[in-house]
C-alpha cells in the first residue's frame, strides 16, 4: 500500500462549500475507483478566527499501479470532470505527495 497526500489551498471563504462538494460528489466516485480515505483535515484559521483555507486528504491505494489505474478512471469519468470544473474556481493551489510506510509504521 502507498499513501497519497493531496493538499488543496482554497480561496478565502470557499472551505465549507468545497468540503461539502467533496463529500457529496467526489468521495463516492473516488471510493469506487479504489481509493481508501484514511483521513482528511483542514488547517486551523489564523488566530482561530473565521475558517482556514487548506484541505489535506490522505488516501490509501494499492501501489503505484493502482494509482495510475484510478487516474485513468478519473480521466474517463464525466461526473468527476464536472466536479473539478465546479470547484476549480475555488482552488488557489494544489499539491500531491506519495508516501510509503516505514517498517515500524502502524499503517504498514
Amino acid at each position: 500500500m502507498i499513501y497519497v497526500v493531496d493538499e488543496i489551498t482554497l480561496k478565502p471563504g470557499r472551505l465549507r462549500a468545497f468540503n461539502a462538494a467533496f463529500a457529496k460528489d467526489y468521495l463516492p466516485r473516488a471510493k469506487e475507483r479504489g481509493l481508501a480515505l484514511i483521513g482528511s483535515w483542514v488547517t486551523p484559521p489564523m488566530e482561530m478566527k473565521g475558517e482556514g483555507n487548506t484541505v489535506v486528504v490522505l488516501w490509501g491505494i494499492d501501489g503505484l499501479d493502482g494509482f495510475w489505474r484510478q487516474r485513468k478512471g478519473v480521466s474517463q469519468d464525466p461526473a468527476v470532470k464536472a466536479w473539478w470544473a465546479k470547484v476549480a474556481p475555488s482552488i488557489a493551489s494544489r499539491s500531491r505527495r506519495f508516501l510509503e510506510a516505514t517498517d515500524f509504521s502502524p499503517l504498514q
